[in-house]
């Protein structure tokens, strides 16, 4: 079975920080938090193994540029990512209420 190396990119780092902060400060949840970041290292770890068969999105615009998407297991949340040879690349983190094609572009 063919692995993946799991890379995030720095837009991904910088979502997730910006979620994380937002359950820990506004919604005083640090519990919550640490549940969604949990949740997305295991998400990430089992990108490793399932990147390549993932199938195709519906949306133009992710397969304009190539992205494919993944749910977290757990939370509502879901990572887009990019596959080149042995390489998953994160490129965004969003929640299942954010307007992501607009903050594509």
């Amino acid at each position: 079975m063919k692995t993946y190396k799991v890379l995030v990119g720095p837009e991904a780092k910088k979502q997730m920080r910006r979620h994380l902060a937002y359950i820990k400060n506004k919604l005083k949840n640090p519990q919550a938090a640490e549940s969604v970041y949990d949740d997305f290292i295991a998400s990430a770890g089992k990108l490793s193994i399932i990147a390549g068969s993932v199938k195709e999105p519906e949306d133009a615009e992710l397969i304009r540029r190539g992205l494919k998407r993944m749910n977290f297991e757990r939370h509502e949340y879901f990572m887009l990512y990019k596959v080149d040879d042995d390489e998953a690349k994160i490129t965004n983190v969003f929640h299942f209420r954010e307007n992501f094609i607009a903050k594509l572009k």
